[in-house]
Formats: structure tokens, C-alpha cells, sequence
């Protein structure tokens, strides 16, 4: 069973004085500066590895299900052509498909590899 995606929700970190800083010049011709932004109207989310490894999970898991779908989406397409080409042509024997998702261990002396479509037309 697979864990339910529990969503963040993202908030701004909002302050009374945005992008104001006091300034210090130091004995080395430096310079800092100190935030003084007044009073946080609202405590932003934070960007850390925690959450932006959360959403990389979240986009994982989902990839992960779609990839495995789509895998059985192809085979059940596969089934679906097997039974239409037998009972189309009254083929009782010998129907089958090959995926041919890469031309690995195959030496092809004729006809075209569709790598899209994971074909080869003869």
C-alpha cells in the first residue's frame, strides 16, 4: 500500500521592512550588513533539505506509478492486439508480439526500428 502524500503548505516569510539592512564599515575598508527588516508579519516556510527532499519524494513516487501503469497499460495493449489479430483473421495458432524497446542482442539485416513504438517493421 502506498503512503498517503501529505502536502506542504508553502508560506512567504513576510516582514515589516523587507530588504533593509543596517550597515557597518569595518577597520578593512569592509563593509556588513545586518538584516533590519522590523516585525515578522508572518513566519515563512522553510527552504530546507527536509521539504525540497519532500517534494522530490512526492515527484518520485508519482513518476514511479506512472512508469509501472504505463507498463501495463503496453502489456494489456498487447493482449488486446493478440485477441483482435486472431479472432480478425480466424488465427487459432502462432499469433504473438515482441516488444522490441531496444535493438540489444539483435542484429537487424533488414527493415526499420520504430524505438518509439518499440516496432520492427519487416
Amino acid at each position: 500500500m502506498i503512503n498517503e502524500y501529505i502536502k506542504t503548505n508553502w508560506l512567504d516569510h513576510i516582514v515589516e521592512s523587507p530588504f533593509t539592512f543596517n550597515e557597518t564599515t569595518n577597520a578593512d575598508g569592509t563593509i556588513n550588513l545586518e538584516p533590519k527588516q522590523g516585525e515578522i508579519l508572518q513566519e515563512g516556510t522553510p527552504v530546507n533539505a527536509r521539504n525540497l527532499n519532500h517534494l522530490e519524494d512526492g515527484i518520485w513516487l508519482n513518476w514511479s506509478l506512472l512508469k509501472e501503469l504505463f507498463d501495463e497499460l503496453t502489456n494489456l495493449k498487447l493482449d488486446v492486439l493478440t485477441l483482435k489479430g486472431t479472432s480478425i483473421n480466424d488465427m487459432k495458432n502462432n499469433m504473438f508480439f515482441i516488444s522490441f524497446a531496444t535493438l540489444e542482442d539483435i542484429k537487424l539485416k533488414s527493415g526499420i526500428h520504430d524505438a518509439a513504438n518499440r516496432k520492427i517493421y519487416v
